[in-house]
């Protein structure tokens, strides 16, 4: 397993769509911003709730019913 590579017990490891050095020179710059959409379908404010006990500096969080639903 490499370190952009995800765990889950439900099937194959799945990979992170860019690698932590990419992610690092993203972090650093101004005009890109990294947004949080963590979700579980069943508890709903589990991903504001783990955005807020710890996430990427500077991420911004949107809610997958509040922000990114129609």
């Amino acid at each position: 397993m490499t370190s952009d590579s995800l765990p889950t017990a439900a099937g194959p490891d799945y990979r992170a769509l860019i690698g932590a050095a990419e992610l690092r020179q993203i972090l650093a710059r101004d005009d890109l911003r990294v947004v949080d959409c963590r979700f579980d379908l069943l508890d709903p404010g589990a991903g504001r709730r783990s955005y807020r006990d710890e996430h990427l500096p500077g991420a911004a969080f949107f809610d997958l019913e509040e922000d990114l639903s129609a």
